[in-house]
């Protein structure tokens, strides 16, 4: 039987197709014969699986998408891989020099990095409307 990576991603259409494109061209271009399940999550069922109940410490989860508020007590609690080492021996390309500082800072503590940037989403300004 193969080996099955275990994704938990937040609830959107579009990470929802992505992770399905992304893991046949994964398997078309490695001959991989392992399988993905994946857990499709809104916010608070995912903040749930992955931390309040360990989803990412005891095995039930092997990779996340991770809102960015939540790393800091994820990497506190000890339940994320350091990436460093393995960016060292096998880089990203563009990382992290060709992404825009807003979406690699919260995910490094010192020299070590906890996650890669996946979904850009837009930053927008907004204000009240009884100030203008």
């Amino acid at each position: 039987m193969a080996d099955t990576l275990r994704i938990a991603i937040r609830r959107f259409d579009a990470f929802d197709s992505a992770i399905e494109r992304q893991w046949s061209d994964y398997v078309a271009s490695t001959g991989s014969t392992a399988t993905m399940e994946y857990e499709s999550l809104d916010l608070n069922p995912l903040v749930d699986r992955l931390f309040t109940s360990n989803g990412l410490r005891n095995g039930d989860i092997d990779i996340a998408f991770v809102v960015t508020d939540w790393i800091a007590d994820a990497v506190e609690s000890d339940a994320l891989l350091d990436l460093a080492p393995f960016l060292a021996s096998q880089p990203v390309e563009g990382y992290p020099d060709q992404w825009a500082p807003a979406l690699t800072r919260f995910q490094q503590f010192g020299d070590r990095i906890f996650g890669l940037p996946y979904h850009n989403g837009p930053e927008c300004l907004i204000y009240r409307k009884d100030l203008f």
